[in-house]
Parts: C-alpha cells; sequence; structure tokens
C-alpha cells in the first residue's frame, strides 16, 4: 500500500512538472508573439510616421 502511495505522490509531482513546463512554454510563445506584434506594429507606426511627414496633406489632427 506505501509503495503505491509513493507512486500516487510521484505520479502527482510529474503531472505537476509536466503542465508547469507546458504553462512555461505557452507563456514563452505569447512572449515572443507579444513582442513580434509590437516589433511590426513599432515598424508600421514608423513607416507611417515617415509618409506623414513626407506628405503634409497627411494630418494627424484630422478634421478635428
Amino acid at each position: 500500500l506505501r509503495s503505491i502511495q509513493i507512486g500516487a505522490i510521484d505520479y502527482r509531482v510529474l503531472q505537476i512538472r509536466c503542465r508547469f513546463r507546458f504553462w512555461h512554454r505557452k507563456i514563452i510563445i505569447r512572449t515572443f508573439f507579444l513582442v513580434f506584434i509590437f516589433q511590426t506594429v513599432n515598424i508600421a507606426n514608423c513607416k507611417f510616421v515617415a509618409v506623414c511627414k513626407r506628405n503634409p496633406r497627411f494630418d494627424f489632427a484630422g478634421p478635428l
């Protein structure tokens, strides 16, 4: 009976470890994704600003 209990505890620890690893990977992937999106938006923003600076017709104020 005792060995079964120890086995069950080991199994739980293994499960927790696997879950933690899974979450860790998820967090890493999400972080990479967010950084990628942020960089893409940043680059697009820079290009947009450059276009706006080149073309005085483009007004940031707009109709306001």
